[in-house]
Formats: C-alpha cells, structure tokens, sequence
C-alpha cells in the first residue's frame, strides 16, 4: 500500500469545507508554493471554480472535499500533513512533514 501525498486533519477538511460553502461556484482548493524573500518560499491558496483550469494538477479527494496540487509544487507535499490551526493570534493552514 502507497502513502498517501498528502493526507488532511479533521481540521483542515472542516476549514476547508467551510471555505467551499462560502462560494458556491467552488469546487476545491488549489495549494502551490511560490519562492518569496528571503525565506525561499511560501503557500499560495486559490479557490478552483474550473476543472478544466487544474486538468494537469493532482487532485486529492479526502472526507468530501478536493484538494488540487500543481505539477511544479508536488514534490514539495510528498508525505505531508496538511491541518489547520486557530490560535489567540495567529490562525491558518500548516503543513507537518
């Protein structure tokens, strides 16, 4: 049996439930990385309306909800944990190697 690549909490799901509900011409979520400063790189999130527009990314289905991964960003998601946390000051998406 194959790892998964990527593999979502109830947290992450439930979050991006509630993202999908809030626009109703979503049909998932588009994760990628893009360089940036001086830390090298960063998450990018866009809500996917077109499944025509993410025909080349891999799509990740878990509990309900679609997660899309561009070609150039997958190595980067390989075995990881995608969740999402709510804290006093800072809250969002995460992801554990």
């Amino acid at each position: 049996m194959s790892k998964a690549i990527i593999t979502l909490t109830e947290n992450a799901v439930n979050h991006i439930k509630s993202i999908l509900a809030s626009n109703e011409q979503a049909i998932g979520l588009k994760v990628s990385i893009k360089s940036s400063g001086c830390s090298g790189h960063s998450y990018k999130f866009d809500l996917v309306t077109d499944v025509e527009a993410v025909v080349s990314d891999t799509l990740i289905e878990q509990s309900g909800v679609k997660v899309y991964i561009e070609p150039q960003s997958l190595m980067y998601f390989i075995g990881a944990e995608m969740d999402f946390t709510e804290g006093q000051f800072k809250s969002g998406f995460t992801f554990n190697n």
